[in-house]
């Protein structure tokens, strides 16, 4: 089994790790490493013993059960896409020595003649372009321009905007950048949704004219190492002089391999993708994976008043994240409300739009760090409390996260109390009293058939729940409740009741 090592202090464990603390690798594990290319800090953990206290991580494509996420794009929506970033078709006329403008001047006054665009500016990478590319095509050209916006007034309320309307801005008045010049003409305009969780990071692969979505990924996200929640990493930004690079580092990366696998997932018309097609990227996600995405320190969120370097919305160059996308690709964050409630819970705002609702409406985001919305037109609140504790097992006795094993359904029959359960990795519904409804094979018949069966097991250990995981227990809870076994409160309503198992809690007392 291939592993990691990781070099640091982590105050949680109360140890620090270096590779060091691990015996030196031998002629057999030197071999391995050179045959199948390891990384250097990879290493073979049959082959080596422990010296001293040692992190490891262990890789995907080493990790029997890995986990599971599912991150889809939710529930279909009518929208009406109004992306600034904008394509336009340009045919100059060729020059001549009655002309001395430069070929940015005329591209810039035929867009104002063409296309009513005034106020541009041009990023240095389309500069470089911009002459290549008119005389690759005949001086025809497709012009991405990313519109400056305006934004909203902060105390803006529906209330006030019927006594004081915001007026419309034609896109083409708003001025912009032109980020992009390619020969011909060109109609497709990629871009690219990322929620950056705690634990998990999701893309979703869009085109920005129909706002389709063309492909879907997710991924563990690569910083866990460093801390499973966001004060471990938060501590260990403060107890390693190069922790904010490295977790900067660490997702950065991961964000190159999420782009790179929905260009090969995506399906176009236009041919395979590539990073380079992509020419814009929302990014959103807690305050504390906010600032990590940027380099910026965390350590201010350690504690009261959990002070923001900043919560404005931003928009940076992808170049400057070391983000490998068009070379003038734009990188939009929305803006964090304060403490740990950060963009990821705007994007919420946005998608379900409470703020716009008489009645009062409660959305609920359960991940690693849970944030709570309450309210409607008159007023919104929201809160964050960290969830991934009581739902990714690190609380619960058999907890454990989303991964092959895991109880992730629950169903409790009102009238007979009978239990029926699904977990990760098995097709169909299991009976609380045993597998029926499981795929068995029948017992074999030589002790050669029993081995292979054996091994069979080992490889596929999904016919037998190895724990629970948050959407199970959430359901558990649920079903409990709605079959009148449990109180508001969470407490059992009949201790005494047949299909109730008493228990020894923690320390030994009664578990009810």
């Amino acid at each position: 089994c291939k592993v990691l090592v990781e070099e640091g202090a982590f105050p949680k464990f109360g140890l620090h790790s270096l590779p060091e603390h691990l015996s030196a690798p031998g002629e057999r594990e030197q071999r391995y490493a050179a045959r199948y290319n390891f990384p250097p800090a990879a290493r073979l953990s049959c082959a080596c013993h422990l010296v001293d206290d040692v992190v490891i991580r262990v890789p995907e494509e080493s990790q029997l059960r890995k986990q599971v996420v599912r991150k889809a794009a939710g529930i279909d929506r009518t929208i009406t896409v109004d992306a600034p970033m904008r394509l336009y078709y340009v045919e100059l006329p060729t020059p001549d020595l009655k002309d001395h403008r430069g070929d940015w001047e005329r591209l810039r006054a035929e867009l104002a003649a063409l296309h009513g665009l005034t106020d541009l500016r041009i990023d240095l990478p389309a500069l470089r372009a911009c002459q290549p590319a008119l005389a690759a095509a005949g001086r025809a050209v497709t012009v991405t321009v990313l519109h400056n916006t305006l934004p909203l007034p902060e105390a803006h309320t529906a209330a006030a905007a019927e006594t004081s309307p915001i007026q419309p801005v034609p896109i083409a008045e708003l001025g912009g950048e032109v980020i992009r010049i390619q020969p011909g003409f060109h109609d497709a305009l990629y871009g690219i949704a990322v929620d950056v969780g705690t634990t998990t990071v999701a893309g979703h692969l869009c085109h920005l004219r129909s706002g389709e979505i063309l492909a879907t990924a997710s991924r563990m996200n690569p910083q866990v190492p460093f801390g499973e929640d966001l004060m471990s990493r938060v501590s260990y930004a403060m107890m390693n002089a190069d922790g904010v690079e490295r977790m900067h580092r660490a997702i950065i990366d991961g964000l190159n391999e999420l782009v790179e696998e929905l260009c090969r997932c995506a399906t176009t018309g236009d041919g395979p993708l590539t990073p380079t097609d992509i020419v814009e990227m929302v990014l959103v996600g807690n305050t504390t994976m906010h600032h990590l995405l940027l380099g910026i320190d965390p350590r201010e969120l350690g504690g009261a008043p959990f002070s923001l370097a900043t919560h404005g919305a931003l928009d940076i160059k992808a170049r400057d994240l070391g983000l490998q996308l068009a070379p003038g690709a734009n990188i939009h964050i929305p803006p964090c409300e304060a403490g740990h409630v950060g963009a990821d819970n705007v994007g919420v705002l946005v998608a379900e739009a409470p703020y716009r609702q008489d009645e009062q409406w409660l959305i609920l985001d359960i991940g690693t760090n849970g944030e709570i919305l309450l309210g409607n037109r008159a007023q919104m609140l929201s809160a964050s409390s960290p969830t991934g504790p009581a739902f990714e097992g690190a609380q619960i006795h058999h907890g454990m996260r989303a991964a092959a094993g895991a109880i992730e359904r629950v169903r409790i029959d009102p009238a007979t109390l009978s239990v029926r359960y699904r977990i990760i990795g098995n097709e169909g519904w299991i009976e609380s009293d045993g597998l029926a409804q499981e795929k068995t094979s029948p017992a074999p018949s030589n002790g050669a058939a029993a081995r292979r069966t054996k091994r069979e097991e080992l490889l596929n250990p999904v016919l037998r729940a190895a724990g629970i995981c948050g959407s199970g227990i959430i359901e558990a809870v649920a079903e409990l409740f709605k079959a009148g076994l449990i109180a508001s409160n969470g407490r059992f309503v009949d201790v005494a009741h047949p299909r109730l198992r008493s228990g020894l809690g923690e320390g030994g007392g009664k578990a009810e």
